[in-house]
């Protein structure tokens, strides 16, 4: 392996009833690069023409593989199909490619919006947010729920917060945030990609053609 190269390796199937919904990875057909893709990927194509009909990871999986470099990376969960795509940014690691992973399974949000705010205390709204809601800016100080939730009472223009346990506390004032997802929709994706060479990766996730 060239050292432009990622090293391929080889992992167990998914684990926590993962496979209820997304399935195991059949490693039998090609080699793919050790990390689980479990969060949302963005920039793939889910039920194509040619792959509509895949209901399992294992087809999945196979059809990436036949599809050599028209394919780098697939995932799949029950309810989403089968998705294909080129390469993919996990999480913040460094690739050329705009598309990208989340780098954590999906996970239901909690925050309130402001009901009243009076005498250095703030009454919530009953609705739990969570879904999550956009524009509220980079991710806060406070390290726990009821500390984000205070952070954002003592700030005059914050009108709702928001925590997850592995995004941490956000909060402002915004009225984009998405509606309250099925709880099929909170479990964890499957996916693998394909060891490729970073200095053939375009932008567009393509692969640019080898050289002879």
């Amino acid at each position: 392996v060239s050292k432009n190269e990622e090293e391929p390796s080889k992992e167990e199937g998914p684990r926590d009833g993962m496979e209820i919904y997304a399935g195991h990875v059949d490693d039998s057909a090609c080699v793919w690069r050790n990390d689980t893709l479990r969060g949302t990927c963005f920039g793939l194509r889910c039920r194509g023409k040619g792959w509509e009909s895949i209901s399992t990871s294992t087809e999945c999986s196979k059809k990436c593989c036949n599809l050599k470099d028209k394919c780098i990376t697939w995932q799949f969960r029950k309810d989403i199909g089968c998705c294909i795509g080129g390469a993919v940014r996990h999480g913040h690691e460094g690739l050329r490619s705009v598309h990208w992973c989340e780098p954590t399974p999906p996970s239901p949000w909690t925050g309130h919006r402001l009901k009243s705010r009076g005498g250095g205390r703030c009454e919530w709204g009953d609705e739990t947010l969570k879904g999550q809601c956009f524009g509220l800016g980079p991710v806060k100080p406070p390290k726990s729920k009821q500390l984000c939730a205070d952070g954002c009472c003592k700030d005059p223009d914050c009108t709702l917060w928001q925590w997850r346990d592995d995004k941490g506390c956000f909060w402002g004032k915004t009225n984009n945030c998405l509606p309250a997802a099925d709880p099929v929709q909170m479990h964890p994706y499957i996916g693998k990609r394909k060891p490729v060479d970073k200095k053939r990766v375009m932008g567009n996730g393509w692969l640019r053609p080898e050289k002879n």
